[in-house]
């Protein structure tokens, strides 16, 4: 994964070894998410977080040219993930088929629509989730990944997703400051018992005025009056009760939709305050450590 956004105060690149210390448990147990960050020109990179205080040597050495490995082939088909498909696969992820097979498999499909599959091989059944909200661009593709990464991409905000057709080069997946590259897999979809492929939809097709009012809608009091009156009514055709069920999932997923927005907002707003105080924080401890 590649951050952007952030502003250092120095000029040169600084190279840190791997260290175990950023993912201890000690660490992510501190309740506190400032970070404050300094470097001395001798070679040294201080880290702070809380409580938590430690110096890395920085190391010599060049960063690798990625700027090539970052930019999609001219020929890749190109997803764009909505937020609601993004709610939509997160809340179905725990239950996916085939979590503790090799690799962890799911298999994306691009063509007449948007599908993303499980499998149980053993009991040669899967799950489709179909993703009514998303769109491509390209070729059709059907490519295998780790669903692992997929969640990474999708939780680190990187919704558009570039693969490349010929399955011989990384996944690249873009967000507003982050980029999230990995391998696609080289599993085929595996064989599955007439009847046996259960279906999920994010959300059934709507014509664009119903679902303009029902995202205009400031909250769902509409949908439990008309649940109370279809209760009472025996009468009560199916149809009216499928255009019920159509519209309660649709404000559903708005909900869902203005939830992942507000949480994005929310992640950009605190990004932001962080970095003014490890700016302002940053000079502070450079000025200490030059009057030592």
């Amino acid at each position: 994964m590649v951050q952007e956004g952030f502003e250092f105060p120095w000029k040169d690149d600084v190279i840190c070894p791997v260290a175990k210390i950023f993912g201890s448990k000690e660490l992510k147990e501190v309740d506190n998410d400032e970070v404050l960050l300094g470097y001395v020109e001798s070679g040294w990179v201080y880290f702070s977080v809380g409580e938590v205080s430690f110096w890395l040597r920085a190391i010599e050495g060049k960063f690798p040219k990625v700027d090539q490995l970052l930019t999609p082939a001219e020929t890749a088909t190109t997803l764009t993930v909505h937020p609601t498909d993004v709610a939509f696969i997160l809340d179905n992820y725990e239950t996916l088929p085939g979590k503790k097979e090799h690799e962890s498999p799911v298999h994306l499909i691009l063509d007449d629509g948007i599908q993303l599959r499980a499998f149980d091989t053993p009991q040669k059944s899967g799950v489709t989730l179909q993703l009514t909200h998303s769109s491509f661009t390209g070729e059709p593709v059907n490519f295998a990944m780790n669903r692992l990464f997929l969640k990474n991409a999708l939780q680190f905000g990187c919704l558009r997703i570039a693969i490349d057709p010929t399955d011989t080069s990384p996944t690249i997946c873009t967000g507003e400051e982050r980029t999230f590259v990995y391998m696609p897999l080289s599993h085929k979809e595996p064989e599955v018992e007439a009847g046996r492929m259960n279906v999920i939809t994010s959300s059934s097709p709507s014509p664009p005025t119903v679902a303009t009012k029902a995202a205009a809608a400031p909250t769902p009091v509409p949908v439990k009056r008309r649940r109370r009156v279809t209760a009472k009514s025996n009468t009560a055709k199916p149809t009216g009760n499928t255009a019920l069920l159509q519209s309660a999932e649709q404000i559903r997923q708005d909900l869902r939709h203005s939830l992942v927005q507000m949480n994005t907002l929310i992640r950009e707003v605190k990004a932001q305050r962080q970095q003014d105080r490890l700016l302002r924080n940053t000079m502070d401890s450079l000025r200490k450590l030059s009057i030592v």
